[in-house]
């Protein structure tokens, strides 16, 4: 019932891949963009946390920052007046950033 976002991790070298699902409705993930393709320490996601069984996922509620590190780190951002939606995120790099997260998050949010 739902997205849910799902970390595929392949281990080339002893030909297996692992995978771990979340249980929070989650969809659009986003890294940054140099890190496509990469080990990646983010993703950012459009979500709805906090649904009851059979409510809409669609349209989503907030933008998360989710850790892909294992730790269940997440931060959430959702938009100050009630009945907002946040469509998908787009992660901008700051010029001459280090971090991978030292970026703008860009998204479009519907009112």
């Amino acid at each position: 019932w739902g997205p849910f976002l799902r970390l595929s991790t392949v281990d080339l070298a002893a030909g297996t891949v692992t995978h771990s699902t979340t249980r929070v409705h989650r969809d659009f993930p986003r890294v940054h963009p140099r890190r496509e393709g990469r080990p990646t320490k983010y993703a950012y996601v459009a979500a709805s946390p906090h649904l009851r069984e059979g409510e809409p996922f669609f349209p989503f509620q907030c933008i998360q920052k989710v850790a892909l590190d294992g730790s269940d780190e997440v931060l959430t951002w959702k938009p100050a007046r009630p009945g907002c939606f946040v469509g998908e995120p787009v992660v901008a790099p700051r010029p001459g950033a280090v971090e991978e997260d030292d970026a703008w998050l860009l998204v479009v949010v519907h009112d």
